[in-house]
């Protein structure tokens, strides 16, 4: 009985949420820097003639740190796409990703 109640709300919040994650995916398969974030991820761990790699791989990234062990090879892949992108796009203190109001460059 529980279940008949419950159903039809269940059926609308689950099609709000796949519609949530294809709108996601969409976004993520047409943003330019994504993508060359992940052929430069593909590009530093390519053996041999690779064509792609599981998605999965990207949560390692983040678990590779740093000798000091404040920055995950994640987080430097993706600030140096950014910057060779042009893009005044820097990684804070907090490890989350924002635009640089200064748009300057770090020296090499």
């Amino acid at each position: 009985m529980l279940f008949i109640e419950n159903y039809d709300p269940e059926v609308v919040h689950l099609k709000e949420s796949f519609q949530t994650l294809e709108i996601g995916c969409k976004e993520l398969r047409t943003r330019r820097l994504f993508l060359k974030l992940l052929e430069a991820i593909l590009k530093a761990g390519n053996r041999g003639n690779t064509q792609g790699f599981n998605l999965s791989a990207l949560l390692k990234l983040s678990d590779i740190k740093s000798t000091d062990g404040n920055a995950a090879l994640l987080h430097f892949v993706v600030e140096q796409v950014a910057q060779s992108e042009g893009r005044g796009f820097v990684i804070n203190q907090n490890r989350s990703f924002g635009r640089n109001s200064t748009r300057s460059k770090k020296p090499n």
